[in-house]
């Protein structure tokens, strides 16, 4: 036997050879070794010896000088055996710690007191001015001291007369330092490792603009980024220290997480917003000044994101719909209503109420041109685009215009209805009566109405807003729309402007079909809008029968030849119950401890009506009308003072 036995050792430092430096690993170690085969050379045999009296000394000579050797290594080794009884023999080493001739547990002293630094702190984990020190058993490191202590007592023991003799030689000549084997549990480096990181760990901050809905102050973020542990990266540099069995210091690798949408990316909106909000927009007209006060822009601007070349951006913008309806608003102060004189029917024999005059038209469409083109710039005074109109009709030619005859007509009641509701209907009838619209001109129930204030007659009431009811100036108008968009509506003429209300109104449903309604708002919101296709000048006249709760509209001009209208039954689907639960607005205006009742409780449902338009027999046209009706529960009004009732729901107000 000779070295080869122990390549995997390697000579012992301190005799100055070169020593194996000591290795992290798990081994495998065939028990088994392959031992080279003494005598004769068994691939190439040699011929039968022969007998004779000569070989037979000489081979008892061989046997005798064997034997001697063998006695004398079996002599030595029991000497040796005996002299290292309990101990390990000179010359051998663990993780080049010399445990020559000592016992195995001074042995495990000398290797314990040399590992301990490593085990109470074998890696220490650093990030900036911060440093953890777990201990092995935090990170799962563990060294195996009894396998090589094991391994140490078992060189030249154990192992036949001529390995042991072979391997107490080696050893005496060459030394053998075992290495100490670690063993690391990664998931648990990456445990802790997560665990003390966590608060070093941040998710990147995307820029943000935002402006504030009741102050208008804009607010700014501005991009930060994020950072994100790198954990494998660091476990493995710590793996990769633990060999050498000495603490080392690690620090935590980390990346940089980059927001999506940065502090560039919000610059141009950011520079857009602040020249839209320097100050009031004021546009004027002849002596009077209309401004566009800072926080009424700030609630138009509408921020989006979108994505440019050089990633994510925000844009801002005015949002058109609240710009047109503050352009209409405008317009209704400067006038809208017809220029034309009021006429009465008078019995077909015409009569003029009132002259016709002219005035001055807002050109809505090219206000909020002009707006959108100024709104980013330091000057802030814009004249009005306004046109001057002239009527058409003057008392000498009402005999010219075709007004002939009743074209259609609409009706509804009112019956029961408060009186701040009887006075707004009568109101706003007045504002409709008498009203001529040219052949191929849009009638707009808006426009006609105008401010729907005191100075036109109109007073605060009860009105569907939103998802309630609510006090308004003009409660009841949309009585008014609603039974003119009848006489429209079988007057076959095109409609286009119709809105529905979203709560089902029972009243309406005297004189005609569930869903024949039609709601209104001024300053921009619905409106109710037709066109005189027949041909002739229209005549409105509205009347109001406070004796029969009923308000009529009549067209007046000359029917359509041959046109024929067809109103469908009404097709009803997608009912829902009525809420259960009441609601309760609080009112400072009601009296302590009562509750005045302002809706009924209904359930939803959907309506369907169909138009068709016949010209000589033949279909024209065909268009449905569908309304949605929302639930609706019971609505009281009552005194902040007051108890909510049991089962009741407070509402907004």
């Amino acid at each position: 036997m000779g070295p080869q036995d122990f390549q995997e050792y390697g000579p012992m430092n301190r005799r100055g050879r070169r020593g194996v430096q000591a290795d992290m690993a798990t081994r495998t170690t065939d028990s088994t070794q392959r031992m080279p085969a003494l005598g004769r050379d068994h691939e190439h045999p040699a011929p039968a010896p022969r007998r004779s009296r000569g070989r037979g000394v000489a081979l008892a000579l061989v046997v005798l000088v064997l034997g001697a050797i063998g006695g004398g290594t079996y002599a030595g080794l029991r000497y040796l055996d005996q002299r290292y009884n309990g101990r390990i023999f000179p010359n051998v080493a663990i993780q080049n710690i010399d445990l020559s001739e000592q016992t195995p547990a001074v042995a495990r002293q000398a290797v314990e007191a040399r590992i301990a630094p490593f085990l109470a702190a074998p890696v220490v984990f650093e990030w900036g001015n911060q440093r953890w020190t777990p201990t092995a058993a935090d990170l799962g490191i563990a060294v195996d001291v009894d396998a090589q202590l094991a391994a140490a007592m078992a060189l030249g023991r154990g192992n036949g007369l001529f390995r042991n003799a072979n391997q107490v030689l080696s050893t005496y000549q060459n030394g053998v330092n075992l290495p100490l084997t670690i063993t690391a549990d990664a998931a648990k480096i990456q445990q802790y490792l997560a665990r003390v990181g966590a608060p070093l760990e941040a998710g990147p901050v995307e820029a943000n603009l935002w402006l504030d809905p009741v102050s208008g102050v804009l607010n700014i973020t501005e991009s930060r980024e994020g950072r994100m542990l790198l954990l494998d990266d660091t476990v493995n540099e710590a793996l990769g220290n633990l060999a050498a069995l000495e603490p080392a210091l690690v620090p935590l690798h980390t990346a940089p997480l980059k927001p999506m949408l940065t502090s560039a990316g919000i610059a141009e909106a950011r520079r857009t917003i602040e020249a839209m909000t320097q100050a009031p927009l004021q546009a004027t007209f002849q002596d009077q000044t209309f401004a566009l006060a800072q926080i009424d822009i700030a609630s138009m601007i509408v921020i989006t994101r979108t994505v440019g070349v050089n990633g994510p951006l925000l844009n801002a913008q005015l949002n058109q719909e609240p710009l047109q309806k503050w352009v209409t608003r405008v317009a209704d102060k400067i006038g809208r209503d017809s220029v034309e004189p009021r006429v009465d029917w008078n019995g077909g024999a015409l009569l003029t109420t009132q002259a016709g005059r002219s005035a001055y038209r807002l050109d809505i469409e090219r206000t909020v041109a002009r707006i959108n083109e100024l709104i980013v710039a330091d000057e802030r005074t814009m004249p009005l685009p306004v046109n001057e109109i002239q009527p058409q009709v003057t008392p000498e030619t009402l005999a010219t215009l075709g007004i002939n005859e009743v074209v259609a007509e609409g009706r509804s009641d009112f019956s029961g209805s408060a009186a701040y509701r009887i006075t707004n209907i009568k109101a706003g009838v007045r504002r409709m009566d008498g009203i001529l619209i040219p052949p191929g001109g849009e009638f707009s129930f808006n426009e006609n109405v105008g401010e729907i204030d005191a100075s036109n007659g109109f007073t605060e009431g009860y009105a569907i807003v939103g998802n309630r009811t609510q006090k308004e100036p003009g409660g009841g108008i949309c009585q008014v729309s609603t039974t003119l968009f009848r006489a429209a509506f079988y007057a076959g003429v095109p409609i286009t402007d119709w809105t529905p209300h979203r709560f089902r109104i029972s009243w309406y449903e005297q004189y005609d079909s569930i869903g024949m309604d039609s709601t209104i708002f001024t300053g921009g919101g619905p409106d109710l809008r037709f066109v005189n296709d027949t041909g002739k000048w229209m005549l409105v006249e509205g009347t109001v029968d406070e004796a029969q709760a009923l308000v009529t509209f009549r067209l007046y001009g000359t029917p359509v030849a041959g046109r024929e209208v067809r109103r469908s039954e009404a097709a009803i689907s997608a009912r829902t119950a009525a809420p259960t639960v009441p609601v309760y607005i609080n009112d400072p205006e009601q009296p302590v401890g009562g509750y005045y009742q302002t809706d009924q409780a209904r359930g939803g449902l959907q309506v369907q009506i169909t138009r068709t338009v016949l010209q000589n027999g033949v279909v024209a046209s065909t268009r449905t009308f569908i309304t949605t009706f929302q639930p609706w529960p019971n609505i009281f009004l009552k005194n902040p003072k007051t108890a909510l009732p049991p089962g009741g729901k407070l509402g907004s107000g």
